[in-house]
């Protein structure tokens, strides 16, 4: 049941992550900003990035790494105190941060890079190069697995090393993957299917298709759940 709303003033709230007991919801393409709520009231502590656009966040303890895709660059909120302690240039669109370990890993979505931060510095501690427009990742084990939309490759970052140890060619305009447990699942959006990658040895196994333009997906249990143009396939 609902049991409260909130008027945050934004017409069309775009994503939103919680830290420290707070909130973050990011604003719209037009307007920008994030709203801060405190989650054990439900009231509005404050709004920061007036005008910035933020596409996506992640969190390394108690701070907020905000990517500011149209000003290529992260913002960090400290969570404790609700105000920007930093902003670090990085690639071109960066979107999607993904906190590993100490570092924050950035795919910059209109370049070949990803941006990997120090947390401990607040500083990029090295760049490393991809394939074309990394979008997304996650994670397995030490590995972190990237979709690179305009390259239709999955690039494999060893975060020990931070050297990509192998592109995987998948099919075209891949832009979200999940994995569950021996596999990783890599929707390809212009391609209308699904690559299944082996993660024991990073081959592609098989492609589910059609799946008229597959977008974001999921796995629960023994199914794997993709949104696409025509609906979600199982």
């Amino acid at each position: 049941t609902v049991t409260d709303t909130i008027d945050t003033g934004i017409l069309v709230p775009m994503t939103s992550v919680e830290a420290n007991g707070f909130l973050y919801v990011s604003h719209n393409y037009v307007t920008g900003g994030v709203t801060v709520i405190n989650l054990s009231d439900h009231s509005i502590v404050t709004t920061l990035l007036s005008g910035t656009v933020i596409s996506s966040f992640s969190v390394s303890g108690n701070k907020v790494y905000a990517a500011a895709t149209s000003s290529n660059s992260i913002s960090v909120i400290d969570a404790t105190t609700n105000t920007v302690t930093a902003t670090i240039g990085v690639g071109n669109s960066p979107a999607n941060p993904i906190t590993v370990g100490s570092s924050i890993y950035v795919p910059n979505a209109t370049d070949t890079t990803v941006s990997v931060i120090d947390v401990l510095t607040d500083t990029v501690a090295t760049t490393i190069t991809v394939g074309s427009r990394p979008y997304r990742g996650v994670l397995n084990g030490t590995d972190l697995y990237v979709v690179c939309a305009d390259g239709g490759v999955v690039s494999v970052i060893d975060t020990n090393t931070n050297n990509v140890t192998t592109n995987i060619s998948v099919g075209t305009w891949p832009a979200y993957i999940t994995i569950d447990g021996l596999f990783a699942y890599a929707s390809n959006n212009v391609g209308d299917s699904v690559s299944i990658i082996d993660l024991s040895n990073n081959t592609v196994i098989g492609t589910l298709s059609p799946v008229a333009g597959a977008g974001w997906l999921t796995a629960a249990g023994n199914f794997v759940y993709v949104i696409g143009s025509s609906g979600v396939s199982i």
